[in-house]
């Protein structure tokens, strides 16, 4: 199913477009005898929030709400109706006003939070549910670790891929142990295995969960529930995990990272390593926000990203 940009930016102030910073978040809503998978979006730069719903989701008016689950004080509920999430405002977010303490901390803390949706609908039964016109749906808000996975990191005595790449995000949802992933490669063959391993940077270790290689070529994603012990260790030291993704050519592992990396700063293009694209991307973005003071430390920075 296609998902439509039908609801929800919210906002400290004023309005923003997605910038490159924009984090998302798988969330499964559950009610009685209704689910949903929605996405939550943040953007770090602005502040804003938005919610992606699917496109046949049968709705005409959603109320939603934000709710820290150690702070009842910190929440915040939404609504929008019909004439909001007319066709031809798919793409086009309705900005709406939020307090900026429950912004930051979203920012900061997502896993601390809990989505709540109640949809309501004119013509009867909601496709994602077995109930009448206003169904009720939670879910947790998961941890989201943005990875970049390089031939470089990989520590077997073959080694990695040195052409091969892969970035995306690895989401873990404590109150339910769901995993899931939405990761793009290339340069790389296509893959055999993807795994987690349990082992710092520089060290290999044993496979302690396999992911599965379904998605699409270029692009690999799904979901799957793992054991409650595993996710809190994963949760409570993510620098000691790491995923690699196999191929017939480098079949110990052709590209790897770690869950959990040193900051680096400058490496705008996401390809684990701070080089010629992202001076590129910083010179796009060029007073807005960039200026010659960046470009200097981007330089200073120059190389492989640490592990």
């Amino acid at each position: 199913m296609t998902p439509a940009f039908f609801v929800a930016s919210l906002i400290a102030s004023g309005a923003a477009a997605a910038s490159p910073d924009t984090l998302t978040y798988p969330v499964t809503l559950l009610g009685d005898d209704a689910e949903m998978r929605v996405t939550l979006a943040l953007d770090a730069d602005s502040g804003g929030v938005s919610i992606l719903l699917p496109e046949d989701s049968g709705y005409s008016r959603v109320e939603f709400a934000l709710r820290d689950r150690f702070d009842e004080s910190c929440s915040a509920r939404f609504d929008l109706d019909g004439p909001l999430m007319k066709p031809d405002m798919r793409g086009a977010p309705v900005l709406l006003p939020a307090r900026r303490d429950l912004l930051r901390r979203l920012v900061d803390r997502p896993q601390r939070f809990e989505l709540e949706l109640i949809a309501h609908s004119d013509q009867g039964v909601l496709p994602h549910s077995d109930q009448g016109p206003a169904v009720v749906m939670r879910g947790a808000i998961p941890v989201a670790f943005e990875m970049c996975l390089i031939g470089p990191y990989v520590v077997t005595s073959q080694g990695g891929d040195p052409d091969g790449l892969s970035v995306g995000t690895l989401y873990i949802t404590d109150q339910t142990n769901e995993i899931s992933w939405d990761f793009t490669y290339e340069n790389v063959g296509p893959p055999t295995l993807w795994v987690i391993h349990a082992a710092p940077a520089g060290q290999g270790g044993g496979s302690v969960l396999g992911l599965g290689v379904g998605g699409e070529p270029g692009r690999l994603f799904g979901s799957t529930i793992g054991d409650h012990v595993l996710v809190d260790q994963m949760l409570a030291d993510p620098a000691s995990f790491y995923i690699d993704l196999h191929n017939d050519e480098y079949p110990d592992g052709a590209v790897r990272g770690q869950l959990q990396t040193p900051p680096c700063d400058w490496d705008l293009s996401r390809n684990c390593v701070v080089n010629a694209a992202d001076i590129a991307e910083l010179l796009s973005r060029w007073n807005d926000p960039y200026e010659a003071v960046d470009l200097a430390n981007l330089i200073g920075s120059w190389g492989l990203c640490d592990p």
